[in-house]
């Protein structure tokens, strides 16, 4: 099949699979059958019309009213509901038998935690018909009860298989009354972690195997058809035949939940998955193509430990990019009727943005692009559509779970098991019917022509199961080797998907008379393709055959050495040496070098091999990038660290200062005592280029300040040397109080004198925030408070807010009064808001505390209006109960759009603080006055600014980034301003929140109790 389901999907392997003699049958009688007993029950005739579900959405669209619901289709489409309440509560997923009956897992509701699931499972598998031929369901029974956790539906050859961590479950009805009398734990995962991601499935391939996903990190243990045993813990696609012989895997990688596999009408698997892509701003979950042995992000230990197979350092990512979306269902509709521009067709529903997208797929070398539109979109919060399927009729039909899913799962809000699911039917309405013998038709023409010269390989390749002998060896191989004969413009030369199939072909039947095909063909392939190029490398990975694969490392192209390089390094016997490696960390190639680095960094037992190619390299006259770049990438062994300490002795100060920076960048998780010793000399340098560097280098020794390495107090006197040094530059000196691990006890009197000049208004940024980072982190004494509070005056405003939190260490009455008598004296207090004054003055003594209310009442003269606003509205809000549910609707609706600004889970804006636990550090109060008095009080790191440029122009908002080079300020909700620093003329705090004020007038008074009460009941787990 070329979906999961035999019925929604006409162009699936019943309608045109193979038998085993290799002959192509156009559809199974079952199948047929199946379809005109549907078609007589219906009354219906069947939509053939190619513009069924294959619409461009660049056009105008539709909405469809349909309590509780608003949808958003494409003009001239239509939803209905074909089943309700009355007959499934909760569906997640569904299939298609070949009578037309839908089998739906149906949820309990129940987010309680997995292990006290799994003791008493109580969901179940509901079979629905539509006995009277309207096109909805009228009839539901109980197919089978008790059901774990369901991940997935699929009816095949009369039995349901579902999905229930941790294991793969078969019900069979053997007696024929509509329920399962047989219950068979199919295939045993192993492993059931608390959000439940370690099963979904399964889904039925066109080769007839059964296709799941394993989520989760949890380390499993299965033994594979080929005789060898996986045990890791990444995630993976898994296929095994309908017997369970025969388990193979087909990709893996550091996401977090691949979901639904579907397939190509080339018979190609595709998968959801969440958490998959890091690799730009935006990205997280995705469509991919689960290429064979395909090791896709995102970048995670489970894929470091050795245990996966890779091809390289990159990783794949998916072709599709749908953000947050969370797409779990997936399906590839059939589309008649388009010729020669055919192309695929699939739609994915998103949970998370309440709908359905439609992607096109085209071929790109030797995977595809997508492009993706919406479809289906809900206005309401509780659609979460979590499968999708194409009935017989050509329809589709999206499952829509309701609002019950809340485990492992922020971004749901709140968990609502009252509030159910449905199932709706997408049609055309003005689609031309026809007859059943037209369908078969259609099936045909997508079947496409038979075998000839020119679709034999492809047929072959896509259509057969290879086995190990002689003839498919042979016939591959001739295939490959005419492929390397052939020249750049040969126009019969096969397309890179077809390459890639051969490649995949040769990798499982495992010859080794293969290998030296698969290098040639290789040498003439498109090396900027990486599907293509990971295909021959996993396949020579697969073979293992070090003999004849080592020849490839002397080929004159690098990309055919890089094949043989990783290949050599992954294979079972590879035998590698780092005599074979190292030479390659001098490529002109970059693709080349860098496999050569990755596979050096590996292996660690090739220290003293690494160390003498470094003293090579570190006695060699020539430099430059290159040079730096490798001495970089070898400094994480402490062997070569030894030989670079060895050059800092007689290195010019130049070249000292590259040296030490190459360590530090290199970031290694350990350091050899003779680099940390020549360090320790290094930092008397009286060059204070050279100093700073070995400052750096010593702030690397210990990237987490909370386990400082061993030798950091050794070196804490020559970090305080250098502090102490008044002709050294003030940042080195700061730097190198920063260097020191764990807190600055003790500051003396000189280095607090530092610090304060330091902090002087006329000092850059830069080095403002070091002297900052400096007293925060330092321990004082009564006295040297006293003094840090004399020097306030001259502080800036950016800085005073954060500066006031030191005094909190000794909240003593003399050092209170004091801090009482500068900041009303102070210019730049006057910029101080009066929540942080308040703040800081409750933790000091009641006389203080009195004290200090006429400058808090100073610096807001209207806070004894607001208090006693906020007051009265409390008051008044007791007679308005909120309710949490509609508080979730106004918190996501456009009036009050909190969800623009604020981020609760996965979705939403990144101007405002995360609100997914605020209910755990704000009550009430607190909760009222963020909304009414935006102003009042803000979060740190969501304080205002206002940035002043040279040309005159003021940006307001909140800052994102404060580097040397360049500044962003968030200055809206999808909005920002990036600007070169040296164009900044001024930073100044602003008094004024990103969040407007006036909320409360634009709400009802009832409209603002619900919204408190969600804010109040925000949490994050099983509830």
């Amino acid at each position: 099949m070329l979906d999961s389901r035999p019925l929604h999907e006409p162009g699936s392997e019943s309608a045109h699979s193979e038998s085993q003699s290799g002959q192509h049958r156009l559809t199974s009688a079952a199948t047929v059958q199946g379809f005109k007993a549907r078609t007589a029950r219906s009354g219906r005739s069947l939509l053939v019309t190619c513009t069924a579900l294959a619409i461009t959405l660049i056009g105008n669209s539709a909405e469809v009213k349909l309590a509780p619901h608003v949808f958003t289709v494409p003009d001239g489409y239509t939803v209905e509901l074909v089943a309700g309440t009355n007959l499934v509560q909760r569906p997640v997923s569904a299939s298609f038998d070949d009578k037309g009956r839908l089998y739906v897992t149906d949820s309990s509701g129940s987010n309680a935690k997995t292990e006290e699931q799994a003791r008493n499972p109580d969901h179940r598998v509901l079979r629905l018909e539509d006995t009277d031929g309207d096109g909805r369901f009228d009839k539901s029974v109980v197919f089978a009860d008790k059901v774990m956790f369901p991940q997935g539906c699929l009816w095949h050859d009369g039995s349901v298989y579902v999905a229930g961590p941790p294991s793969i479950w078969k019900f069979t009805d053997t007696d024929g009354d509509g329920v399962s009398d047989k219950r068979e734990e199919w295939f045993k995962g192993g492993t059931l972690t608390g959000c439940a991601n370690d099963i979904h499935g399964p889904y039925l391939g066109p080769d007839s195997y059964l296709y799941w996903t394993k989520g989760a990190f949890a380390e499993q243990t299965h033994k594979l058809g080929n005789g060898r045993t996986l045990k890791d813990k990444a995630a993976h696609i898994y296929r095994a035949r309908p017997d369970g012989s025969d388990l193979d895997v087909i990709m893996s990688g550091g996401m977090d939940n691949p979901v639904e596999v579907a397939f190509t009408s080339e018979g190609e698997p595709i998968f959801t998955s969440t958490f998959i892509d890091f690799s730009q701003p935006g990205y997280r979950d995705g469509i991919a193509h689960a290429v064979y042995g395909g090791v896709f992000g995102k970048e995670n230990d489970v894929l470091e430990d050795g245990r996966v197979k890779r091809t390289g350092p990159d990783l794949l990512h998916p072709f599709v990019q749908l953000g947050p979306g969370v797409p779990s269902g997936l399906c590839r509709v059939y589309s008649p009727g388009s010729g020669g521009e055919f192309k695929d067709r699939f739609f994915s529903t998103c949970f998370n943005l309440h709908k359905v997208a439609r992607h096109e797929l085209e071929r790109e070398g030797a995977s595809y692009r997508g492009t993706t539109s919406d479809f289906l979109v809900s206005d309401n919060l509780d659609f979460h559509p979590t499968d999708v399927l194409q009935d017989a009729d050509l329809t589709l039909l999206v499952i829509d779970t309701g609002g019950w899913y809340k485990l492992c799962c922020p971004s749901s809000q709140l968990a609502k098991p009252d509030v159910m699911g449905s199932i709706y039917r997408v049609r055309r309405s003005d689609v031309r019917r026809s007859s059943f013998g037209d369908l078969l038709l259609n099936y045909r023409s997508l079947t496409g022509p038979e075998m000839s010269p020119d679709n034999a390989m492809e047929i072959i390749f896509k259509k057969r199961s290879w086995r190990k002998n002689p003839e498919d060896e042979k016939s591959l191989r001739a295939f490959l080797e005419a492929y390397a004969r052939g020249g750049p413009a040969d126009v019969r030369r096969p397309a890179p998907h077809l390459l890639r199939l051969a490649a995949e072909a040769a990798g499982r039947i495992g010859s080794k008379a293969s290998v030296t095909a698969l290098l040639a063909a290789q040498e003439k392939s498109p090396a900027q393709d990486p599907v293509l190029q990971h295909s021959f490398i996993y396949a020579l990975i697969q073979i293992a055959a070090p003999a004849e694969t080592r020849p490839g490392l002397k080929s004159s192209v690098p990309v055919t050495q890089r094949a043989a390089l990783v290949a050599l390094d992954q294979m079972e016997g590879g035998d590698l040496k780092a005599s074979d490696v190292l030479p390659f960390l001098r490529a002109q190639d970059d693709y080349l070098r860098d496999a050569a680095i990755w596979i050096y960094r590996r292996h660690p037992e090739w220290a003293s091999e690494g160390a003498a190619f470094a003293r090579e390299l570190l006695s060699g006259s020539q430099g430059g990038e290159q040079k730096e770049r490798l001495v970089r990438m070898l400094a994480v062994s402490p062997a070569v660290q030894v030989e670079i300490a060895k050059r800092l002795d007689a290195a010019p100060s130049a070249e000292k200062a590259r040296l030490l920076d190459a360590v530090t960048e290199a970031r290694p998780k350990e350091f050899a005592p003779e680099w940390v010793a020549v360090v320790r000399t290094v930092l008397g340098d009286k060059d204070h280029v050279v100093a700073g560097a070995a400052v750096n280098a010593v702030r690397a020794l210990s990237p987490d300040a909370k386990k400082p390495h061993p030798a950091a107090k050794e070196l804490q006197p020559f970090l305080a040397t250098i502090a102490r040094d008044t002709p050294r530059p003030m940042d080195l000196r700061l730097d190198a109080l920063l260097a020191i691990a764990g807190p600055l006890d003790g500051i003396n009197a000189a280095l607090l004198d530092l610090a304060i000049d330091a902090l002087d208004a006329a000092r850059t940024p830069a080095t403002r925030a070091r002297a900052l980072q400096v007293l925060q982190r330092a321990t004082f004494r009564k006295a040297e408070l006293l003094k840090l509070a004399d020097a306030l005056p001259r502080v800036g405003p950016l800085e005073l807010p954060r500066l006031l939190t030191v005094f909190e260490q000794l909240p003593d009455e003399e050092l209170g009064r004091k801090l009482l008598s500068i900041l009303g004296q102070a210019r730049a207090a006057k910029s101080l808001p009066a929540a942080s004054v308040r703040t800081l003055f409750a933790k000091f003594p009641a006389a203080v505390q009195t004290a200090a209310a006429s400058l808090i009442a100073s610096l807001d003269a209207d806070a004894a209006k607001q208090a006693a606003r906020l007051d009265a509205l409390l008051a008044e809000l007791k007679s308005h109960p909120g309710d949490i549910r509609r508080g979730q609707t106004i918190f996501n609706s456009s009036k009050a759009a909190c969800a623009a600004c604020h981020k609760i889970g996965y979705l939403g804006g990144n101007i405002g603080p995360d609100l997914t636990r605020i209910s755990e550090a704000r009550g009430e109060r607190d909760l009222l006055e963020g909304i009414v008095y935006p102003s009042a009080s803000f979060v740190r790191s969501y304080e205002p600014v206002i940035v002043a440029t040279k040309s005159g122009e003021e940006h307001s908002g909140v800052l994102r980034k404060d580097a040397p080079d360049e500044l962003v300020i968030a200055t809206g909700a999808n909005t920002e301003v990036r600007l070169a620093r040296a164009d900044v003329a001024e930073l100044r705090p602003g008094a004024v929140s990103v969040m407007p004020q006036g909320l409360d007038e634009q709400l009802s008074k009832q409209e603002l109790a619900d919204l408190l009460a969600f804010l109040r009941n925000t949490k994050w787990g099983p509830q």
